[in-house]
């Protein structure tokens, strides 16, 4: 989101890609709560990511087919989103995260 507003003015695809991408961050509380959608939650977030990739495939496609290319505001989303899916992974029904999701919540 800093990287957005930082770029509104200079940079205004920059801007509206990396709004709409920051606020796909969100789009995983909505979609676990879609009761008809095949899933793998609780065990794993595999489904969860791809039906938010598939959600923001309508911005990419259109991104492939006007501009000829890959914006950088991908690869800058990209670049934030990955390590962090990959760690959220990483610590997935672990004790640690038990803990930690237990500490948040007050539990």
């Amino acid at each position: 989101m800093w990287i957005a507003l930082r770029s509104r003015t200079r940079d205004p695809g920059l801007h509206k890609r990396l709004i709409f991408l920051a606020i796909a961050a969100t789009l995983p509380a909505a979609i676990d709560r879609i009761d008809w959608l095949p899933t793998t939650f609780p065990n794993s977030l595999l489904a969860t990511d791809l039906y938010m990739l598939l959600a923001l495939s309508p911005l990419f496609i259109w991104d492939l087919a006007r501009n000829r290319g890959v914006h950088r505001a991908y690869l800058i989303w990209a670049a934030l989103y990955l390590p962090l899916t990959a760690m959220v992974y990483g610590f997935w029904d672990t004790p640690i995260w038990h803990a930690t999701a237990r500490r948040i919540m007050g539990v």
